[in-house]
């Protein structure tokens, strides 16, 4: 009931009544089976045993491996500990294993902070166009379920777990609503279309402009920054418009890069280091993009083509990063971390893991700019050389963004029912 699930959350920022109207009718849809319904709870089992390296690995090994049930024989060898997976008829089983397979190239939570790219969406068009919407209803409603186990996570500080229930209050309801209402157009639209179209309702959602390509990429940063109030919209803005024009430009080309039709990085644990950075006074999230733009640069500048030419994203790891920037105490110390940074190329050019060297750590906790200034004055010439040079490439022509190629779709409305695009004006946005 409304009342039980809203009854442990904040007065005044409670999901209202509609939403929870909009998010049954949304999940539900036509209504659900008990055979899909248990597909479900297996699914959302399995997927959380999956995440146990021991238990995925089925021999009390550590391991990277997949949710268990993609080990064909150790299900039969672990009858009473998944008995509800032995219980599943022959097609369920086969959906819920697809949609395994699926969850394992597309997170949902990725998507809605803005944080994973459009070419991520395609497997999950292609489990759609292989297996149907019934199979497609499935894996909608255990979006939402993954989404609840996230949102349910354990405090540090009480070491209790926090309901789901308490924490899918209306900012976060209206943001999986979204989020589902987007990729339910898939094999209407393309998974371009899909993801763009989700950047254009939380655009509208926020009252925020999504007409040109640079108004795309400032919605996709407030995204991955997870902004909800005025207050942290107009740090995102302050941060975007104080940022050198050519580098602003660089940063928008990474925003609107898809992994369709150019390669696109795919920064895992983005939104965490931008959090960290705002939350960090010596850091602050204008560094934290010029720094981010020099990562870019120097990804760019390497080598790093997949293997699979079909395969344009380059996923690449920003954990270390990360704790980094919620350590340092010296904003000159984390300005000039690029310089001691190392990059090793993994899993056959797909993936990257950037790892702060030792001559970082050791200055994570100084205070003393003194030892560092030198770095940061021929940082700073480095960065004024490569501009000079890119405007005397560009002939001085200012920067200019690319737009993707959604003329005809961005001319369109997203309904309010979910149930595509209406009208020929933007006059809603």
């Amino acid at each position: 009931r409304y009342e039980d699930f809203v009854s442990e959350q904040v007065e005044g920022g409670s999901m209202t009544r509609q939403t929870w109207r909009d998010l049954r009718k949304l999940i539900i849809w036509d209504g659900l089976t008990e055979n899909l319904l248990h597909g479900m709870l297996v699914f959302l089992c399995v997927h959380s045993l999956g995440t146990i390296r021991r238990v995925a690995s089925g021999d009390g090994k550590e391991s990277r491996s997949r949710p268990i049930i993609y080990a064909g024989p150790t299900l039969s060898d672990l009858p009473t500990t998944m008995p509800s997976v032995q219980r599943l008829d022959p097609e369920m089983l086969r959906v819920v294993r697809k949609a395994l397979d699926v969850q394992h190239d597309f997170n949902f939570a990725q998507l809605l902070s803005g944080e994973n790219v459009p070419a991520n969406i395609i497997m999950l068009d292609s489990f759609i166009k292989q297996d149907g919407m019934e199979a497609f209803r499935f894996h909608l409603c255990v979006l939402f379920g993954l989404q609840c186990g996230d949102y349910g996570k354990v405090s540090k500080q009480s070491h209790c777990r926090v309901s789901a229930t308490n924490l899918i209050d209306e900012v976060n309801a209206r943001t999986i609503l979204l989020g589902i209402r987007s990729l339910k157009q898939l094999g209407v639209l393309s998974p371009r279309e899909c993801y763009w179209s989700y950047i254009c309702s939380y655009a509208r959602w926020l009252r925020l402009p999504a007409q040109t390509a640079e108004h795309y990429a400032f919605v996709r940063l407030v995204a991955l920054n997870r902004v909800t109030t005025n207050e942290e919209l107009e740090e995102v803005r302050s941060a975007w418009e104080t940022m050198y024009p050519d580098d602003r430009a660089d940063l928008a080309d990474f925003l609107l890069a898809d992994g369709i039709y150019q390669r696109a990085f795919h920064f895992v644990h983005l939104p965490l280091f931008f959090a960290r950075a705002r939350n960090n006074p010596a850091v602050g999230l204008l560094r934290a993009l010029v720094v981010l733009v020099e990562i870019i640069e120097v990804l760019s500048s390497t080598t790093i083509e997949p293997e699979d030419e079909n395969d344009r994203v380059v996923k690449v790891n920003l954990a270390d990063l990360a704790a980094f920037t919620h350590e340092v105490k010296a904003s000159s110390v984390f300005s000039v971390c690029i310089e001691h940074v190392k990059m090793n190329v993994l899993d056959r050019q797909r993936r990257v893991q950037l790892t702060m060297t030792a001559k970082n750590w050791h200055r994570v906790l100084d205070t003393d700019a003194g030892d560092n200034q030198a770095l940061e004055v021929s940082r700073g010439i480095r960065l004024l050389l490569r501009r000079q040079a890119r405007t005397d490439n560009e002939n001085n022509s200012p920067a200019c963004f690319v737009a993707p190629p959604l003329v005809d779709y961005r001319q369109r409305v997203w309904s309010s029912e979910g149930r595509g695009f209406t009208g020929p004006t933007m006059a809603h946005l």
